[in-house]
């Protein structure tokens, strides 16, 4: 038999298999390494958003006009601001599940009562996924707003409070 140079199917077939366990485990790396990205980025969403609409509604209670007083029925507050027209209220309140839209989202709306501002036209919904049993919205002295607002999607949650007093 002559010696031949070269590489016996055994020795191709032993390389390849290397190469494809080595290939699965970068590809299992990137996969990993993308649902945690994702995961990070939906929390980001989520605080940002939350952040969002507590420094919405803190700079709108800023800007209105005392007494600040808290809705009938509903955990929320109302008050009078420059930016609507004088006869009307803005309210901010939580969900109630059934009239006032579902409870783990706070509204705000504008109207003269809490049921015009409620209405699906007027209604903007400012975030959800609230997840707080207490209340969100408490109200010392008539012009100390105090706001925490409290969210949880899947295992991510996130709590901010704030306070706020009006200045006119």
């Amino acid at each position: 038999m002559r010696n031949k140079k070269g590489t016996t199917l055994i020795e191709m077939m032993a390389a390849v298999a290397i190469l494809a366990f080595v290939a699965l485990a970068v590809i299992m790396a990137l996969v990993s390494i993308q649902q945690a990205w994702l995961k990070q980025k939906s929390g980001i969403e989520l605080f940002n958003n939350v952040r969002w609409a507590m420094e919405s509604m803190v700079n709108e209670i800023r800007r209105s006009r005392n007494p600040i007083s808290s809705t009938v029925g509903v955990d929320g507050i109302s008050f009078r601001s420059p930016a609507v027209a004088p006869a009307d209220y803005v309210f901010y309140w939580r969900g109630d599940g059934g009239t006032y839209g579902n409870s783990d989202v706070i509204f705000r709306g504008v109207g003269t009562d809490l049921l015009s501002a409620s209405s699906l036209s007027v209604r903007k919904e400012l975030v959800n996924l609230i997840a707080n049993t207490s209340s969100v919205f408490s109200i010392f002295g008539g012009s100390l707003v105090t706001i925490e607002l409290a969210v949880r999607k899947g295992s991510r949650s996130c709590t901010l409070r704030s306070k706020a007093r009006s200045r006119n």
